[in-house]
């Protein structure tokens, strides 16, 4: 394999890569190169669709990257390679593989870090790494993309002599950050999300809408704004709660779109349409199918002996969820950008998703034998005990095996009904049957 060109850049794959970089190397394939982005279904399955069109892309871990390197079947590729780190760029070199330089594109910041440029940050690892590779004999260059500056990176270069962090967190780019009262106008916009929904382009307006505040901020020309306003009107459906993460990613590319970054309208469409499926796929079960059902069932156990507490604690338990998803969804997809899909896709929210079903799960499940009784009066022996006549019912056996144990068959009976795709109207309808013809027959009685 020919490697035209070795990058680090934390974001991997964006409109920098995909478009500005891609077009330059020329290369055959794309791979980003990374053992958490490779591990990540979500991120990876984005990263390939923001991919370029003009190269073949791939997202493979480190080890797997080196195989495929010294793979003869590949000899004669040529190939650019994109990391996240200088520490994963030096296992490939470590490894074998040669390159002619290494650019040094764009290492997001994080706390502990020095922001050595506009675009690059370090910590002692980072430079430790720096050391190494420029130990190897590598030339190594900072430059974000092909037509601006080009800065050698060497042992005397200020990036591989200071360690001293830095709280700068953002370039001079002359793009106004959000402020508090464009958060709150998002977050109230997007409460009516629904409000315009239709069959054609769904949720479109509603996102067009919300991003208004956003699309004010960054741009100053009216044309600018219109086009932006005109790229949020395409098709858009997700969970309205959790699409304000989407909100705060899109907005966080529009902003670096307004700085002059090489992002294409069709690279801020792939990501809002990459994240509508996997963010429903968290949303749904998480809200729909666990929060409300959890607080609903709750609150009318709770209404059942009478107290007002039970529809308030539905009302309110549901809206501080709703109003604490929106604000900090669109709050942490601004601040960490794309880099919020590997959080989305990754194993906390994963995690996080499951435990909430298991606890959903337990709730429904206790609160079973509480809602739900049958009696089965059907006589099976009549006996006399103390001068009184004992009956034994078909009820009375069931109660000493497991109270409740009819009912918790009977929700067994309706799951398994569900899973064979048999339709909930007339599961509902059956049970109306069979409690009004089993009354009727005597063999169902009113609980007692």
């Amino acid at each position: 394999m020919k490697v035209a060109a070795l990058r680090i850049d934390s974001r991997l794959i964006h409109g920098q890569v995909a478009g500005a970089w891609v077009s330059y190397v020329a290369p055959q394939t794309l791979i980003a190169a990374s053992d958490s982005a490779a591990s990540d279904e979500l991120r990876k399955t984005l990263l390939l669709q923001v991919g370029p069109a003009s190269a073949r892309t791939n997202v493979l871990d480190i080890a797997k990257t080196i195989r495929v390197y010294f793979n003869p079947e590949y000899k004669d590729m040529r190939t650019m390679i994109v990391v996240e780190s200088p520490m994963d760029a030096l296992k490939l070199l470590e490894a074998g593989v040669t390159v002619d330089e290494v650019n040094v594109g764009g290492v997001t910041f994080k706390p502990g870090m020095t922001l050595i440029t506009e675009a690059v940050s370090v910590n002692d690892e980072h430079v430790e790494a720096y050391k190494a590779i420029n130990d190897l004999g590598v030339t190594m260059t900072l430059q974000q993309v092909p037509t601006s500056l080009n800065e050698l990176l060497s042992k005397g270069n200020t990036i591989m002599t200071t360690t001293t962090p830095s709280n700068e967190v953002a370039g001079q780019d002359g793009v106004p950050h959000l402020t508090r009262r464009d958060y709150i106008s998002t977050y109230i916009r997007s409460t009516f999300m629904l409000g315009s929904f239709n069959f054609e382009r769904m949720q479109a307006i509603g996102v067009c809408v919300t991003m208004m505040p956003a699309i004010r901020r960054f741009y100053t020309k009216k044309e600018d704004q219109a086009a932006a306003l005109t790229r949020h009107l395409e098709f858009y459906n997700t969970h309205p709660w959790i699409s304000s993460s989407i909100f705060g990613v899109t907005a966080a590319m529009e902003r670096q779109k307004a700085a002059g970054e090489d992002i294409s309208d069709a690279d801020i469409t792939n990501v809002k349409i990459g994240l509508m499926g996997p963010l429903a796929g968290v949303g749904d079960p998480l809200f729909w199918g666990t929060a409300r059902p959890v607080f609903a069932a709750l609150g009318a156990s709770i209404a059942a002996d009478g107290n007002i507490l039970g529809p308030l604690l539905f009302f309110f338990g549901l809206c501080i969820i709703r109003m604490a998803t929106r604000w900090y969804g669109f709050k942490l997809g601004y601040e960490k950008g794309v880099e919020i899909v590997s959080e989305a896709g990754g194993n906390t929210l994963r995690k996080l998703t499951q435990t909430a079903s298991i606890m959903g799960l337990f709730v429904m499940g206790s609160l079973v034998s509480k809602w739900t009784t049958i009696n089965i009066p059907v006589a099976i022996a009549t006996y006399e005990k103390d001068g009184k006549e004992v009956t034994t019912t078909v009820q009375d056996i069931l109660d000493t095996l497991l109270p409740g144990l009819a009912a918790l068959l009977l929700t067994f009976l309706c799951m398994w009904l569900l899973r064979k795709k048999i339709n909930a109207i007339w599961i509902i309808f059956g049970m109306f049957a069979i409690g009004i013809f089993g009354y009727w027959g005597g063999i169902l009685a009113p609980g007692s």
